[in-house]
């Protein structure tokens, strides 16, 4: 393996050093955030808003397991344009192949895009008043997107090549045999993104259309505040999914340049690594914000801490626009026809 040039002046920022005490940091501070997370969801979700709990933990399960395994299990430290990377975390330490990293990476980001999906889906098999057609096979429509992408991604493991070798390699990378070459032809990795990703993205506008379509049609058989409690927690939902969704689009949009224009700047390699890890921490926080229910929760324990070190215990969530509070629109939109009936 030969070494870059010297004429490329390396910084502290640009180093692997920089990059674990990072992600060890950024894991420190999520934690605790992801397990309030789902202590609320598990244990503070109110009766009106049952219908998206399992939804709701599922999607934080996989926000939280992408963000443990880069900032703690693999830690990839990508060297774009190059495809490839070369691990710093716990399963490299643990003697995991380097290929089943990456096939572990790529199932988990394109497993909790499925979860985005299941939760559009949720508002729509809840709000509408569909025949059982739908009932019947969204299992299977469910099982079918989640077989689909460990399926997908090992799909991958036909690119891997035998030689895993980069042209050259900076100094600083001080395990260069745990380089990992994800391919040295993206054609097919391109095209599979492609047809999978426009795949996720036709369900989840497919499923954004027909929830829209459903609450329009809901509120001709319900009460207007009903109507409008539904609309809040659809709002919720979209901010709690959007916001966060940032921390993925926009790390992806400069690996693209990257690609297209072929410069290559190791330190933001590293901050695009360590923006992708907090994607799941923002998730929770904005979770823990928009939801009334959660937010209440928060606000206790601050209370709580403000009571202990002798403050007053004013933290409430009331200052704060309601965004989530929605009854079941399903429950209540049958105690609707049973009254008119």
């Amino acid at each position: 393996m030969s070494y870059c040039p010297s004429d490329y002046h390396p910084s502290y920022l640009d180093t692997p050093e920089f990059f674990t005490l990072s992600l060890h940091i950024l894991s420190i501070l999520a934690l605790p955030f992801h397990i309030f997370g789902a202590y609320c969801i598990l244990f503070k979700t109110p009766k009106p808003m049952i219908s998206v709990k399992f939804t709701l933990l599922n999607f934080h399960i996989w926000t939280f397991f992408i963000d443990i395994m880069f900032s703690f299990l693999i830690r990839p430290y990508i060297l774009v344009p190059c495809m490839a990377a070369v691990p710093y975390g716990v399963m490299e330490k643990l003697g995991v192949h380097q290929n089943i990293q990456g096939v572990i990476t790529v199932w988990s980001l394109e497993g909790m895009l499925v979860s985005i999906i299941l939760i559009f889906e949720n508002r729509f098999f809840n709000i509408s008043n569909i025949s059982g057609k739908w009932k019947d096979i969204r299992k299977f429509w469910i099982a079918a997107n989640y077989f689909g992408v460990p399926f997908s991604a090992f799909l991958i493991f036909w690119t891997f090549p035998e030689d895993q070798k980069l042209p050259c390699l900076l100094t600083m990378i001080n395990n260069p045999q745990s380089l990992f070459v994800l391919t040295t032809d993206g054609t097919f990795i391109v095209i599979r993104g492609c047809i999978l990703y426009s795949i996720i993205g036709i369900q989840v506008l497919v499923f954004s259309r027909l929830t829209r379509m459903a609450t329009k049609k809901c509120g001709l058989r319900v009460s207007e505040r009903t109507l409008r409690l539904q609309k809040q927690l659809i709002r919720a939902l979209n901010i709690q999914l959007l916001v966060p969704a940032l921390s993925l689009v926009g790390p992806f949009i400069y690996v693209f340049f990257e690609f297209y224009f072929q410069f290559y700047y190791q330190k933001y390699n590293n901050f695009l690594v360590i923006i992708l890890a907090s994607h799941g921490f923002l998730s929770t926080i904005v979770m823990l914000f928009v939801h009334k229910a959660y937010r209440n929760v928060l606000y206790g324990y601050f209370n709580g801490l403000r009571i202990f070190f002798g403050g007053r215990g004013d933290f409430n969530g009331n200052n704060v626009k309601n965004l989530s509070v929605a009854p079941s629109i399903q429950s209540v939109w049958k105690r609707n026809l049973v009254v008119t009936t």
